[in-house]
């Protein structure tokens, strides 16, 4: 059977590079530059804009050099090009975990923020898998596909964008196959989905990712996981329980799904930090914003804006890297709190679709160097020439106010400054 949808995938064309040295050392030097520019736009409000500005435009030029490295043809995409959105705009759109998104329109735009620009080679993957997706909607009707089919898609693109690469990066190739695995499960139990077209993508799929499918294990969806994917599941149409195993076996060209319900049920500690979702903003309202982002209004009365995106916790297979993006995530929501309002986060984790809540301020603590110079409680103190009529040498702190005018005219405490000075040369 011929697979036509093998070169839909732009991961066949436009495999994973890895970065030469002269090239990995300029995309880290770029990023610490733009994150320094960043965090002093925070210190220095005078300047804010400015600062933006440079830091804005090392991030841009990072997103450039990698589309420009991976040979990406970004001529069809609104801009032209994938564009750069500071995460704290992305987080006030679509929620907290919001780190790169494609807009559902017929020319596209993709918003990629700083969060993704941490690990060279991830962002790769996430420049390719927003790249599927807007390539969908430009060549490849995907307004008529369903989320799993899209998501599915997005993932087949990336492990075979990494086949030649699978041992450089086995760890990045390991993850990206189980999250495939997820995905097959949920457009297998698509109602919007044929028997032919499962068994095309089935044929995609990558070997390892066969081979768990076909395992006694399975695949298990943990209740997090569940929660995550809620809102996609419902527009899908797809109920899948957790703490169920789903294995799916080719018998003969047929493909078959069998559940079987764990006997122990283990607790998954998960970190549940950073997680939203889009659709509890309206889209009249969502459309209005988001043209102040890509200047230009994209959608109408007629054709409400939708959006493809990748939340942070989508990514939940690449453990370390889900972490290090967690701890990123916070440090730069600590860092800009100041632009963060209205961010919507989860009520109750145990819900499957998440209620949602508003959030006026800064919801994330986190400790740093500034927070604990602020704690600090220096008390403004003076000194009197009666408490020198010993020979001790005391530390003393001068209130600032009345530091001239003391120095000036207590001839007592003059000298006291001299004593100290003849001291500290003797003890040269």
């Amino acid at each position: 059977m011929s697979n036509e949808l093998y070169d839909q995938l732009i991961g066949v064309n436009f495999p994973c590079v890895e970065y030469l040295e002269d090239n990995y050392k300029e995309h880290y030097e770029l990023l610490k530059e733009a994150d320094e520019f960043s965090a002093a736009a925070v210190l220095y409000p005078d300047e804010k804009n400015e600062l933006l500005a440079n830091s804005l435009h090392r991030y841009q030029l990072i997103l450039d050099k990698a589309s420009k490295i991976l040979k990406l043809e970004t001529d069809f995409l609104l801009k032209k090009k994938i564009c750069f959105n500071f995460y704290t705009d992305i987080a006030n759109l679509f929620g907290l975990g919001t780190q790169a998104y494609t807009t559902e329109t017929e020319t596209p735009y993709i918003g990629v923020s700083e969060l993704s620009l941490q690990n060279v080679y991830l962002l790769q993957l996430i420049l390719l898998h927003e790249m599927q997706h807007a390539t969908d909607f430009v060549y490849f009707n995907g307004f008529d596909m369903g989320v799993a089919e899209r998501e599915l898609r997005a993932r087949l693109t990336i492990c075979h964008s990494l086949n030649e690469l699978q041992k450089q990066f086995n760890k990045l190739y390991k993850n990206a196959y189980i999250d495939q695995a997820y995905w097959f499960v949920i457009l297998f139990s698509s109602p919007n989905i044929s028997d032919e077209l499962k068994y095309k993508y089935y044929e995609l799929l990558e070997k390892p990712a066969k081979d768990i499918l076909e395992s006694d294990d399975g695949v298990v969806f943990s209740p997090l996981i569940l929660r995550v994917f809620g809102m996609e599941l419902k527009r899908e149409g797809v109920n899948l329980k957790a703490n169920t195993s789903y294995s799916i076996t080719n018998r003969n060209g047929l493909l078959i799904m069998e559940e079987k319900e764990l006997k122990i049920q283990e607790e998954i500690q998960e970190e549940d930090t950073i997680i939203s979702d889009t659709e509890t903003y309206d889209d009249k309202l969502l459309s209005v914003k988001l043209s102040r982002m890509t200047g230009e209004k994209i959608s109408d009365e007629n054709q409400p804006l939708t959006l493809v995106k990748n939340k942070l916790i989508e990514w939940h297979t690449y453990k370390d890297e889900l972490k290090n993006m967690k701890k990123n995530a916070n440090i730069i929501i600590t860092r800009n709190a100041e632009s963060l309002s209205n961010i919507s986060t989860v009520e109750n984790t145990n819900l499957s679709v998440p209620k949602i809540i508003k959030v006026e301020k800064q919801f994330i603590k986190m400790e740093n160097d500034f927070e604990k110079l602020r704690n600090i409680n220096i008390p403004n103190s003076t000194y009197k020439p009666e408490d020198f009529s010993n020979d001790d040498s005391p530390i003393i702190i001068l209130n600032n106010a009345n530091r001239k005018k003391v120095i000036e005219e207590d001839n007592e405490a003059q000298n006291f400054v001299n004593n100290l000075s003849d001291f500290f040369k003797g003890k040269k």
